[in-house]
């Protein structure tokens, strides 16, 4: 799917600052329901030149390599187990898993475990500029 196409629809969404969308998306999920009715979703997702340009460049994100994701996310009561979230990338590798619970609050409570493996700063720098430097002043 091209990213593209939705460009118009992100700068309809209210508040949006998104002027573009670009990229190459694939994305494959299987959703399962568990014995406590809950969801276990397994997804897989690759990005290819993936470009969210904002009206404030240092705020865009981009990454002109493949991105793959790859998740195992079990729904709870008003929150998320990540049993597997993955992030790969060329210089890029987070894994995260733990708990996000009261997902209907203000600010929803993270009890998450985060591992950077043999990532380079300046390959993932637009995705951690974009969303924590930059509100912090830094």
């Amino acid at each position: 799917m091209n990213l593209a196409d939705f460009s118009s629809y992100a700068r309809a969404i209210p508040n949006s600052k998104i002027k573009s969308l670009s990229g190459i998306i694939n994305l494959t999920a299987n959703t399962s329901i568990k014995n406590d009715k809950h969801k276990n979703v397994f997804a897989n997702l690759t990005v290819d030149n993936l470009a969210i340009m904002q009206e404030d460049i240092a705020r865009s994100i981009y990454c002109k390599d493949r991105i793959d994701i790859k998740t195992d996310i079990d729904t709870t009561k008003n929150g998320l187990n990540i049993r597997h979230f993955n992030i790969l990338s060329k210089g890029i590798d987070i894994n995260i898993d733990g708990d996000v619970t009261k997902l209907d609050a203000k600010f929803p409570v993270l009890n998450t475990h985060v591992v950077i493996k043999n990532s380079k700063l300046e390959n993932s720098m637009s995705f951690v500029a974009a969303y924590i430097l930059i509100p912090f002043g830094l």
